[in-house]
């Protein structure tokens, strides 16, 4: 073989032991470097999305800003479903949704929870549950009181009533109320009345926001109602027990005669009070309530002093349908189906806020409201409209004295800027 040929067959014999030598290298590197750590997936934080969707979760966000409320996402409330807190009218909301609920049939689930401010005091226990197996495992074989034979005639649901102190809740629990629990058990599976809460089970999730701000506007309007039996529930359990706690007369004890004094005191005749003086003090009269047409006045004398839900109530009386023109900070407003103020038709509810003060005696500032029901035609006039100044026309309906509202029917409105027609 020629020398040149013998060269070159060595270098490539030499080149290909430097390729497979570092070829060998690179294998020996991979199978001694620790292996790359797989990549952790991101903690899903739509999980409420698989149980109720976005539509879903839009609802109940814009149900939660109508009425001033927090919206809780599906990811913050520990069940995968959303949930709406917060305060109306010094009544705490709740409301949770449930991915299984054995109150409504073990399906999907809303529960709108309402808690009072005051106690009713007597331990009310009252449950509606259609679910007769349900409403005996609750009960755990208690036996229950009978309510109301009117009441049971319209009920859709079996009951349960236990109470330390029935009579009580017959005297203070007005016809609304009754009439509420009735309108509950023929729309709802399960609902329940204690001392300071009210619990409705409303089976599946509410996904369309108008719908659901009118039905969670009105059991508010019910749970306010109840909040009103409640109240007067306490009162009369504590003036009951206040009566009872009175000790029985001590038998009378001739007093001892006293010694007679030695120089005795004859005592002054009494001074006569001249009858033109005693004419003068009989002609001071309070002063007159203020007139409804002055707003500030008319709702600070009502509310000025310390008095109960029944006192208010009397005071108000005789001004229901009283027309009126009065003027507020617009806070929520929504569209309902129904409503006995118009026979029954479809119209448009708004509360506006109309003063805020301290009464006489007390420490914390109160927010009055007027609860207005609109025709529907007055819509458009209030849309985008929170927050500004309105000035309305109706006619009294009603006064909530612990929700601290006063009800109007409304015929018109427009803001403030604008001369009202």
């Amino acid at each position: 073989m020629p020398p040149i040929w013998t060269m070159v067959f060595w270098s490539l014999v030499i080149i290909g032991a430097v390729i497979y030598s570092i070829v060998g290298s690179v294998q020996s590197m991979k199978r001694t470097r620790p292996a790359s750590p797989v990549p952790q997936k991101k903690p899903n934080r739509s999980r409420g999305r698989d149980l109720l969707g976005s539509k879903g979760n839009w609802a109940w966000m814009q149900t939660a800003g109508a009425f001033g409320l927090k919206f809780v996402r599906p990811e913050e409330s520990g069940n995968a479903c959303p949930a709406i807190s917060g305060t109306v009218n010094d009544i705490r909301v709740m409301i949770q949704g449930l991915p299984r609920n054995d109150l409504t049939g073990g399906s999907r689930s809303t529960v709108f929870q309402f808690f009072f401010p005051h106690s009713a005091g007597i331990k009310l226990n009252l449950m509606l549950i259609r679910d007769s197996e349900q409403l005996r495992r609750q009960t755990a074989g208690r036996q229950s009181l009978s309510l109301d034979s009117t009441v049971k005639a319209g009920l859709l649901s079996g009951y349960f009533f236990q109470s330390d102190a029935p009579e009580i809740f017959s005297k203070c629990c007005p016809p609304d109320c009754l009439s509420h629990l009735i309108r509950l058990s023929q729309t709802y599976p399960a609902v329940m009345l204690t001392d300071n809460a009210l619990l409705v089970h409303l089976a599946g999730f509410p996904d369309e926001p108008q719908r659901f701000r009118l039905r969670l506007g009105t059991l508010l309007d019910i749970a306010m109602n109840f909040s009103v039996f409640t109240e007067l529930a306490a009162e009369m359990r504590k003036k009951v027990r206040n009566e009872s706690a009175q000790k029985p007369a001590t038998r009378k004890t001739e007093p001892k005669p006293e010694p007679a004094a030695a120089n005795p005191v004859v005592p002054e005749p009494p001074k006569t009070i001249p009858e033109t003086a005693r004419a003068d003090a009989d002609a001071v009269e309070p002063p007159p309530f203020p007139e409804p047409a002055d707003q500030s006045a008319f709702v600070r004398a009502l509310w000025a002093q310390n008095r109960n839900s029944g006192q208010l109530r009397e005071l108000f009386a005789p001004y229901v349908e009283t027309e009126v023109e009065w003027q507020g900070t617009l806070k929520t407003h929504f569209r309902f189906s129904s409503a006995p103020v118009f026979d029954g038709t479809a119209g448009v509810k708004a509360a506006f806020e109309l003063e805020e003060f301290k009464p006489e005696g007390g420490f914390l500032s109160i927010r009055i409201k007027a609860v207005v029901f609109f025709p529907p035609e007055t819509e458009s006039a209030l849309a985008r409209g929170t927050g500004k100044v309105f000035r309305f026309r109706g006619r009294f309906l009603k006064i909530e004295p612990i929700a601290k509202e006063i009800h109007l029917a409304g015929m018109n409105v427009t803001p403030q800027e604008e001369t009202p027609s």
